[in-house]
């Protein structure tokens, strides 16, 4: 069997790190290729190829221009921008047309609905099951028409993150026996084994007794900006404490103005370090004394995940796949979406309470072990990968 990951990827966040570790682990069963369309992430290609994946770009000389449309809640600019990027987006469909037959490939999964859509309307490959691998948070009215149109007629099986996106992937019509829950995996061993690699630059302000976290891309859904304003509640407390955000800001700027401009207000900005985008999240995680995760959607976050791998407080808020992971007031704490207040307070917890923080992390980075390894993935995957295919174990 051979399994094509046909992703666009503009970025290296979690998504597009899940898919090079899901890749990677499952190439030692079965051949594995990943097509990129644009190559515009030099992360995701250089992680791609140290894994040593077969990894195919499609379109290399495409623009900035056309390789993202987004304008999500903004009809009229979405729209141009797609009228703009349809002759690119011709483009790539033949190309991967002629490229998917010369891979010789059984199946074709991707990791979001643009990239499910250009491989399902390919003509020449209806016989290749197509399976798309929803990574987010869904509600039934989050997904677009073909989404829906996709998960129902063209694809034979749908992958969701989490038991709370497949709920809704089945309150939008899909026949349920094709949605199936592929948790994302940690492997426990060899994060901490990362996490004790040297950092790849110096932390500021890394002699604060409380060093708390944010792991996640500088968007507003991620909710640094309820971390900043906790911040200032933390400091009121009487604690000694700095507040990391690591993450590329392109594409974002507003944002993480917006955020330093409130920082600024609050008088807390001395105390918010914002780092760039990092490769060592684990060695981050690993020097920070408190991970907090305040995001206002979630698939089944990574960062939660790695967190509690090496056993460290996590604080986060009940959205998502987080419900699926964190048990409260057992492996961590959870506060309500945009309540600075409650995110404060967890901190507060923690610090007061070292000792069942601690006592907190074992029993995270114990359940990590049980219940998240990726050889349940890729068991399951296959599983899948095989039914749709109609091929067998040694094929």
């Amino acid at each position: 069997m051979k399994v094509a990951f046909f992703e666009f990827v503009t970025h290296y966040g979690g998504a597009s790190r899940s898919v090079v570790e899901f890749a990677t682990r499952l190439k030692q069963h079965v051949g594995v290729a990943i097509v990129d369309p644009y190559g515009c992430c030099d992360a995701f290609a250089a992680a791609a190829r140290q894994a040593g994946l077969d990894y195919h770009v499609l379109c290399p000389e495409a623009g900035p221009a056309v390789r993202q449309i987004g304008g999500q809640g903004r009809p009229l600019q979405r729209a141009w921008r797609l009228l703009r990027s349809l002759p690119n987006l011709v483009t790539v469909h033949r190309r991967a047309e002629r490229l998917l037959k010369e891979l010789e490939v059984d199946v074709v999964s991707s990791n979001n609905f643009k990239g499910a859509f250009i491989v399902g309307t390919i003509r020449a490959l209806r016989h290749v099951p197509t399976v798309v691998h929803l990574r987010g948070w869904y509600t039934p009215d989050m997904m677009p028409w073909y989404g829906k149109w996709l998960c129902r007629r063209r694809c034979a099986a749908v992958f969701a993150v989490s038991h709370a996106t497949r709920t809704a992937v089945i309150c939008a019509g899909v026949d349920p026996t094709k949605v199936h829950v592929l948790h994302n995996p940690i492997d426990v061993d060899e994060t901490v084994q990362m996490a004790r690699r040297p950092l790849d630059a110096p932390l500021p302000q890394s002699d604060r007794p409380v060093r708390i976290i944010v792991p996640a891309s500088l968007i507003r859904t991620k909710g640094q900006h309820t971390a900043v304003k906790a911040m200032r509640r933390i400091l009121d407390a009487g604690h000694d404490a700095v507040l990391y955000l690591p993450g590329d800001p392109i594409g974002h700027q507003s944002y993480v103005t917006q955020t330093q401009a409130l920082a600024e207000r609050l008088g807390v900005a001395d105390r918010v370090e914002w780092l760039g985008f990092r490769f060592d999240m684990p060695q981050l995680m690993n020097a920070s004394t408190v991970v907090v995760l305040p995001s206002h959607t979630e698939g089944h976050p990574r960062a939660v995940l790695e967190a509690m791998a090496l056993a460290k407080p996590v604080a986060a808020t009940p959205v998502g796949g987080i419900v699926e992971t964190l048990v409260p007031n057992l492996t961590g704490l959870f506060f309500d979406v945009e309540d600075d207040q409650g995110l404060a307070q967890c901190v507060n917890e923690f610090v007061a309470s070292p000792e069942r923080a601690r006592e907190m992390g074992r029993m995270a980075q114990e359940c990590m072990r049980k219940s998240f390894h990726p050889s349940q993935q890729i068991a399951k995957a296959l599983k899948v990968f095989r039914q749709v295919t109609g091929l067998r174990a040694n094929e």
